[in-house]
């Protein structure tokens, strides 16, 4: 249903969801697991954010823009998303790259079509108690509630020194 309107031919079956936020009026906005072509947009890539209604909302590589990513690169995936009531999209990605801008970006970090770095993967976990060893355990799902605070999962769990195992998918 999420893709009906986007004219992929022919009709596969599960193309994978990987990022979604519900704008107002109800139109849903998406990014796919897997590249695929479409009748009517043309190719469509994993990280680009899709609409129900039939339209591409934003390329990857549009979304990275302001992040000036030298040589520009194909596609770094999308993993969480958030259309924010002024426009800006909150995402992570799913692969590691440097910025002229930011320096390194990580696939934990939540990142803003704007060029910024709104919190570092650290900053996401700073109340948290993961294992010493530095990892990026990956940013899958986020929610910025008006006042500022971040509810998001991650991609890969740990075990956490005082809450015991954190989950994929867990709510924090």
């Amino acid at each position: 249903d999420l893709t009906a309107r986007l004219g992929v031919m022919p009709s596969v079956p599960d193309l994978g969801l990987d990022a979604f936020d519900v704008l107002p009026g109800g139109e849903i906005v998406f990014s796919l697991e897997q590249d695929v072509f479409s009748e009517s947009l043309g190719a469509l890539q994993h990280g680009d954010l899709l609409s129900n209604q039939g339209r591409i909302v934003a390329r990857n590589q549009n979304l990275m823009n302001a992040f000036v990513i030298m040589p520009p690169v194909p596609d770094l995936g999308l993993d969480a998303v958030q259309v924010l009531d002024s426009g800006e999209i909150l995402f992570s990605i799913e692969s590691e790259i440097f910025s002229g801008t930011s320096g390194l970006l990580r696939r934990g970090d939540l990142l803003s079509n704007r060029g910024g770095v709104v919190r570092t993967h650290d900053a996401l976990l700073a109340r948290f108690h993961p294992p010493p060893i530095p990892h990026d355990y990956g940013l899958d799902a986020i929610f910025v509630w008006p006042e500022g605070e971040i509810w998001f999962s991650l991609e890969e769990g740990f075990t956490d020194d005082i809450l015991g195992p954190i989950l994929p998918g867990d709510l924090l």
